[in-house]
């Protein structure tokens, strides 16, 4: 979904192990993420961390080009033209989630954290070759 690649909270393909180490290390009450979902082609997740726990929205697009959040059968489903108009709408109290959106975990937040990995620094002369025997 090219819409959401431009969003600084959109995270793509990585995998719900992955979502959940992000806001173990960077998560409190309202954060939350976009992600490509794992098993379903063409649809977004929406995670959401409240109370140590990662909930997921799927989201997916209608013919039309329009947004919405997976809603359990008899609620009334609630489109959006665009992403960050579905974002901004949960970012209201009381609007379905398990929590209202406060803090989005951005790529670049998440990227530093990457950056700390020691292997990175590991230069040519600390690798030792190893000779199939």
């Amino acid at each position: 979904m090219s819409a959401a690649a431009s969003l600084s909270y959109f995270h793509g393909n990585i995998g719900k192990k992955e979502c959940e180490n992000l806001f173990g290390a960077n998560g409190r009450d309202g954060s939350y993420l976009v992600r490509q979902s794992e098993t379903i082609p063409d649809a977004l997740c929406l995670s959401v961390f409240f109370k140590n726990i990662v909930y997921t929205y799927r989201i997916f697009s209608d013919h039309r080009g329009q947004f919405m959040v997976q809603a359990r059968h008899g609620v009334k489903v609630k489109f959006f033209k665009c992403l960050p108009d579905l974002i901004d709408h949960f970012k209201k109290p009381d609007n379905g989630l398990v929590t209202h959106l406060r803090f989005p975990l951005e790529r670049s937040k998440a990227k530093n954290e990457d950056e700390d990995n020691t292997y990175q620094n590991v230069g040519d002369a600390d690798y030792v070759e190893v000779i199939p025997s």
